[in-house]
């Protein structure tokens, strides 16, 4: 879906008035698919986080490092264990929420 949502809204701009040149802003275009692909990028994330944290709950009793493992709490804090099937929808929201929030740890490296 985002794929198709890159194509350029100019593309779609087709000549009038006998070939003169019809000059039409796309921005408006572009700003609402732009804003739909972000929407799509919060689902995305959203759905990895939980993919990645059911995987670490597969190597237990492993640790990961210390800004895994934070990062890993504050996503069990919101989204159980999958052991039985159950609507994941909730999940999704209450992860892209979290998502939304930014309360994730980033290692931004030594300074």
């Amino acid at each position: 879906e985002n794929k198709s949502l890159c194509f350029p809204p100019s593309a779609d701009s087709v000549p009038t008035s006998m070939g003169q040149e019809d000059h039409v802003s796309m921005g408006s275009i572009s700003g609402r698919k732009l804003n739909q692909i972000l929407g799509n990028l919060d689902k995305i994330f959203a759905i990895e986080l939980m993919y990645a944290a059911q995987a670490i709950e597969f190597r237990r009793p492993n640790k990961c490092s210390d800004i895994i493992e934070e990062n890993f709490a504050l996503i069990r804090s919101k989204v159980a264990k999958l052991e039985e099937d159950r609507l994941l929808k909730p999940d999704i929201d209450a992860m892209v929420a979290l998502v939304k929030s930014q309360a994730f740890t980033v290692n931004l490296g030594s300074k």
